[in-house]
């Protein structure tokens, strides 16, 4: 008789035990829980990160303006090389879509070291300006513009040669 009372409480200790073991399975479970979701939110961090510097890059890409001076130049220069003729260099604005002003003279606003101008300031004489806006394009913070002007510098025989690219921000 003394087995039954024995067998009830190996019965009711394994029981418990048992529920014990069920407890510190559902804490581990939430413990692997709060671990997956603090690594799928920071999986989610990483991969949206990647994404932004992959549009960045790509709108770089897809939109010239936002290269660096230097760079518009350089591809101003391939397409009008120096010693070209004014009219040349104005047909092939007009075929961009671009609008050009013609000034008489040297007419750049052009400050020597200033990290958004590419080209060099003329050493001989400027006889015509062809001013040109190529564009713009807005900065990380929407109420800034970036305005892009490029100016070919025509010498006394109506021939090019200068490029300068120029970059203005203005505040919206």
């Amino acid at each position: 008789m003394t087995v039954l009372p024995c067998a009830a409480a190996n019965g009711c200790i394994a029981t418990l035990f048992q529920s014990t073991r069920l407890v510190g399975r559902r804490r581990s479970d939430r413990f692997f829980r709060r671990i997956e979701s603090r690594l799928t939110s920071e999986c989610i961090k990483l991969f949206a990160m990647l994404a932004s510097v992959c549009l960045m890059v790509g709108c770089t890409a897809a939109q010239p303006l936002r290269r660096s001076p230097a760079r518009i130049r350089t591809s101003l220069l391939k397409q009008t090389a120096m010693g070209t003729r004014y009219e040349i260099v104005e047909e092939f604005v007009r075929k961009e879509g671009w609008q050009p002003s013609s000034l008489s003279g040297f007419h750049v606003p052009f400050e020597r070291g200033h990290k958004d101008n590419a080209g060099n300031a003329p050493t001989g004489e400027v006889r015509q300006t062809m001013r040109v806006y190529l564009g713009h394009y807005s900065g990380l913070l929407p109420f800034y513009m970036h305005e892009v002007y490029g100016y070919w510098l025509f010498d006394a025989n109506n021939r090019l040669f200068e490029v300068c690219v120029i970059k203005n921000i203005t505040d919206l």
